[in-house]
């Protein structure tokens, strides 16, 4: 897979290249977002492992104009403690991040979780041989990666389509925090529970009317998140 890592650092960009490299990727990098975006441009990659913090153009700006015209997998390097940072990153689109400093190996296993879950086994489709589903006036077809409300077709990320999903094919139950991060994400953080709940409040302003008063998507306080349609 080629993978864009986009830093200002440039120690940190030889390390991740090296350690990326040594898993078969290929690697491209860039020190800042102008770079990037234009990079992007001319031959898209699969991934791109994105810095927050960065002369010219940060990254939050660069996820933001990336997520305006693609729907590559981001994976932001957040400042640890930087709390607003990581909220603003998910809200802007990015489907993962990791605070500094990190292990570099999770960094691969956060690289290697969100490939498969956005391209699948050898990327033949993100969900293949998953059955339709049908439920409160939506239709999510892995087969064609298309959902559909009340039969209008809408524009959802590849993340946001297997959180759907999977909140869709357990329907009613509720489904905690870390279960979901194991399922939708491959991996399970007890401290990543605020990347749950950012993407569940993306889906709810795609679905729902009233996000603030959601009919589909619940929240069950202290336990986690259901998909409970209401009766008709």
């Amino acid at each position: 897979m080629r993978i864009m890592v986009v830093d200002d650092d440039s120690d940190l960009r030889d390390v991740l290249s090296y350690i990326l490299r040594r898993k078969g990727h290929n690697v491209v990098t860039a020190p800042d977002g102008e770079v990037a975006l234009a990079m992007v441009r001319e031959s898209p990659p699969d991934l791109v492992v994105l810095d927050v913090s960065m002369p010219k153009l940060d990254g939050l700006e660069t996820c933001k104009r990336l997520r305006e015209s693609y729907g590559i997998p981001i994976i932001m390097l957040t400042v640890q403690g930087g709390e607003a940072d990581i909220v603003r990153s998910l809200e802007l689109g990015a489907d993962d991040h990791l605070s500094k400093p990190f292990n570099h190996q999770e960094l691969v296993a956060r690289v290697e979780a969100l490939l498969r879950r956005a391209y699948g086994p050898g990327r033949q489709g993100l969900m293949p041989a998953q059955p339709i589903v049908e439920s409160g006036g939506i239709r999510i077809d892995p087969g064609r990666h298309e959902v559909c409300q009340d039969g209008a077709v809408l524009n959802i990320t590849p993340l946001e389509f297997k959180l759907l999903y999977y909140l869709m094919r357990n329907e009613s139950q509720v489904l905690s925090p870390s279960i979901i991060l194991e399922n939708v994400w491959g991996y399970n953080n007890d401290y990543d529970d605020e990347v749950v709940k950012v993407n569940v409040s993306r889906l709810r302003h795609r679905l729902e009317e009233e996000p603030g008063r959601p009919r589909l998507i619940h929240t069950v306080s202290g336990v986690g998140y259901s998909f409970r349609p209401p009766q008709t």
